[in-house]
């Protein structure tokens, strides 16, 4: 039988471990553990297991592509979580506002299944998941850093309303829709 202490050193380096594989995957655009962990729903923060199962399907995605906008490579809040196959499909496009709800809702589903199907649940993981995001914090944006931010997308068509269409926002999320039919209107998502 397992002691308790042979289960905290374990369970200890099983959040050492993760978070090294996702400082790596972070470092790949100048981020950290805190970065992945802190987009990740609250639900998962108890279980390594659970978000390495979620982080398996996820692509640290660009909602402006890194071929067209080499210097928001590195930009934290140019980063989403998206299915893999999302990610590799919008190539160098830039994720449509829709694109990101529904990589976010994805994300909470991708949550939910890995709750249900792992129940390794620990208050010890979260306690230590949450005091590394405490001692490395995200990054986040600066007043400086915001306004050059917006200032590099003053000219960008994604911020231009006059050439959205209801065929590219169907739920009228960059503003009202040019016509309203309830008949037609169709809610579904892509569910995997």
């Amino acid at each position: 039988m397992e002691n308790v202490s042979d289960k905290d050193s374990s369970m200890r380096d099983d959040v050492d471990e993760l978070i090294e594989r996702l400082d790596k995957q972070a470092s790949r655009y100048g981020g950290s553990a805190s970065d992945i962990l802190s987009r990740l729903p609250d639900n998962l923060l108890d279980s390594t297991s659970e978000i390495e199962q979620v982080m398996d399907l996820k692509h640290l995605a660009h909602v402006h592509s890194q071929s067209r906008h080499p210097g928001l490579k590195d930009d934290w809040n140019n980063i989403f979580l998206q299915d893999a196959e999302d990610n590799l499909s919008n190539a160098a496009e830039t994720a449509t506002v829709y694109e990101q709800i529904n990589a976010r809702i994805d994300l909470q589903l991708d949550a939910s299944v890995a709750e249900l199907a792992i129940s390794d649940d620990s208050v010890e993981v979260k306690y230590q998941l949450l005091e590394h995001i405490e001692e490395n914090p995200p990054q986040r944006l600066d007043a400086d850093t915001l306004s050059q931010y917006l200032d590099e997308r003053a000219d960008d068509s994604i911020l231009d309303l006059s050439n959205i269409t209801e065929e590219s926002d169907p739920l009228g999320l960059n503003g009202p829709p040019a016509s309203f039919d309830a008949d037609t209107l169709d809610l579904s998502l892509d569910w995997p």
